[in-house]
Formats: structure tokens, sequence, C-alpha cells
């Protein structure tokens, strides 16, 4: 069984990056390279993130569909020159699912 913390990390905040790449390169133009740097990865991450290489759990926004709105304020807060946080997504998904269901 995996601690909660091995869920977030292997496959909650690669699909909220993902779902972050996407909105940056389909609905903001981004270029690669731009989102690269902006979350701290290399290209080629953000390629397989684009591609649903990385980042395929989608099951997690249809358990949460409040996140969708949350990755389109991120997005938002990014084209604005702030950086990005997933903190609060997972720690109400935690919250939510009462830790001990996974």
């Amino acid at each position: 069984m995996k601690a909660p913390c091995e869920f977030v990390a292997t496959k909650i905040i690669p699909s909220l990056r993902a779902k972050l790449v996407r909105i940056l390169l389909d609905r903001y133009g981004m270029k690669q390279v731009e989102i690269s740097k902006i979350l701290g990865i290399t290209q080629a991450s953000v390629s397989q993130y684009a591609s649903n290489a990385r980042g395929n759990y989608h099951e997690i926004f249809e358990m949460h569909p409040w996140i969708e709105r949350e990755m389109e304020e991120i997005a938002r807060k990014i084209i604005n020159g702030k950086r990005p946080s997933f903190c609060g997504i997972c720690k109400r998904i935690l919250k939510e699912r009462k830790v001990a269901s996974w």
C-alpha cells in the first residue's frame, strides 16, 4: 500500500503538471521552453506532459471536478508573473479522500 504522499508525488503532481502544460500551450500559446523555465522542468518533460506520456491519471479530474478551475487560476497567475503552487490542491484532495482510502 502506498502512503498518501507517495500517491501525490507519483500520480497527482504529474497529472496537475500535465493539465497546466496543456492549458498554457493551448489557451495561452506559450512555448514549451517558456513553460519548462517557469515550472523548473526540462523541455522534454513539457513535451511528455503535453502528449500524455506523463501525468495521465485523468481520474483525478473526474473525482474532483473543482481541480479544473484551480488549474485555470494557476495558469492565470503564471501569465501574470506569479509562481505556480499545487499545495492547496493536494491538501484539499488528501482531506477529501480522508487519506485512509488510498
